[in-house]
């Protein structure tokens, strides 16, 4: 299932730059599809076939690290936005 691949992927990502778990502020999952964030982060995903499935509850089987999950389109701004951010204080939030 994709969610082992995930987690194989973290494993292998941290290992290989010698961070250690502790050292890492959280892991961000942009995924195709609606994410809805509530008490349990579900994801509607017609591309895979998912509907309402719990994402974040199936990580948490492999990690304890902070997850944030949302669309992938999101995910690629956020980090943008930070940059846009840190450069410019006076900018309005891009959220």
């Amino acid at each position: 299932m994709i969610v082992d691949r995930i987690l194989t992927g973290l494993g292998t990502v941290l290992a290989s730059g010698g961070v250690d778990s502790n050292a890492v502020l959280g892991i961000g999952v942009g995924v195709p599809g609606v994410v809805e964030q509530g008490s349990e982060v579900l994801v509607h995903g017609q591309t895979y076939g998912w509907d309402a499935v719990p994402l974040a509850r199936l990580l948490r089987s492999g990690t304890s690290l902070p997850l944030y999950i949302d669309n992938g389109a999101k995910t690629m701004v956020r980090p943008s936005c930070g940059l846009a951010q840190a450069a410019v204080p006076d900018m309005r939030s891009c959220a």
